[in-house]
């Protein structure tokens, strides 16, 4: 068999949001971005809300 001993695999993307393959690297690229943004702050502020069965044993 004669031909370019050479072999270049080029792998195929469906560059689809949802996709696992194609979306993991952006996904991670923008979790990075927002965890640089987001969580580097000296304090957390969290909200919670209770249940309405609960709430007069709070108020007391």
């Amino acid at each position: 068999m004669r031909g370019c001993p050479d072999i270049k695999i080029v792998p195929y993307r469906c560059k689809g949001r949802f996709c696992t393959t194609c979306s993991s690297g952006e996904t991670e690229e923008w979790s990075r971005l927002i965890a640089d943004d987001v969580l580097q702050v000296n304090h957390r502020h969290v909200i919670f809300t209770i249940d309405e069965g609960l709430r007069v044993i709070f108020q007391e």
